[in-house]
């Protein structure tokens, strides 16, 4: 059996995490109204929806294509991981602490081939970002409008669905763990600068590149070959994988799901990449409050 969280004493909560939970909890019961106003008004919007997602299934990138890059990326993941282990081992640490030079080029290898790789297939195809992915920047602020929509009618079914998986994983005996970057913003040893740098990747860098290979490639040459149901489930099935995190399978899930339906919904890549960098910064907002509580990584 694994040990069960430690109660953390009320006294030593700081206030702003207090602020946090009352804004989460006041946040919960409007995405809950949203969603019920959603839910009395989808007769009328579901009629439209396959029309808006055979824009996106019509567009110039194929299966071949999604297939080519994604052996790619697990070549080259798999190179950086041999390469990373082999470092700490001639370093001495046997740990995933890395020296600058690898820590930045590993984080910064597979984002930059995911985006010299579609530029590459653009350029084959002779076809712009618009034609390939939607991305028109007219309506900046009715784009944020709709990111910040869909965030709020998926959030009551994100935290409902994650404290059943993490209450069922604990019950079941599981060692539940965070992510190793979300470990790195809640140790007070990791350097200023990792976490800056952290925060970048996670707010800018992987909202693009991870839009433009799951939901730009991946989920348009899934719908080449199946129904948008089944392209949807494959494509936030291997986000969640892609992550290697068990403990947050189920969130991932649903929001790569949602972020599916926003870029089918609306046609144009720029909505998921909103809500991708939207839902991160929230995450390292919420980080940043709860850091300072004794014992918030047991």
């Amino acid at each position: 059996m694994s040990p069960q969280p430690e109660l953390i004493d009320p006294a030593l909560i700081p206030l702003s995490a207090w602020i946090l939970g009352f804004g989460i909890m006041l946040f919960f019961f409007f995405a809950i109204a949203v969603d019920s106003i959603l839910i009395a008004r989808w007769p009328t919007l579901a009629p439209f929806f396959p029309r808006r997602s055979a824009l996106v299934r019509v567009r110039p990138l194929e299966t071949n294509d999604a297939i080519r890059v994604l052996v790619l990326l697990g070549i080259l993941f798999m190179f950086l991981q041999a390469i990373g282990r082999q470092t700490a081992i001639i370093s001495g640490t046997g740990s995933p602490q890395l020296p600058t030079i690898s820590f930045v080029l590993g984080t910064l290898a597979l984002p930059v081939f995911t985006v010299m790789s579609l530029i590459s297939i653009l350029s084959t195809r002779r076809v712009s970002h618009r034609e390939a992915f939607g991305i028109r920047l007219k309506g900046f602020f009715k784009h944020i409008v709709t990111a910040v929509f869909f965030l709020t009618a998926a959030f009551p079914l994100l935290v409902v669905a994650n404290l059943v998986y993490i209450s069922i994983l604990r019950s079941l005996g599981y060692q539940v763990e965070p992510q190793d970057v979300v470990r790195m913003f809640l140790e007070s040893h990791v350097p200023l600068w990792q976490q800056v740098y952290l925060s970048f990747l996670a707010v800018v860098i992987a909202p693009i590149t991870e839009e433009l290979l799951f939901r730009g490639l991946c989920l348009t040459a899934a719908l080449k070959v199946m129904p948008v149901r089944e392209a949807v489930l494959l494509v936030s099935v291997f986000f969640a994988f892609v992550h290697q995190h068990p403990e947050s399978a189920v969130s991932l899930f649903i929001l790569a799901a949602t972020l599916s339906l926003a870029y089918l919904h609306t046609g144009n890549l720029l909505v998921p990449i909103l809500m991708h960098a939207g839902f991160n910064a929230s995450q390292l907002i919420a980080l940043h409050i709860v850091k300072d509580i004794p014992g918030i990584l047991n």
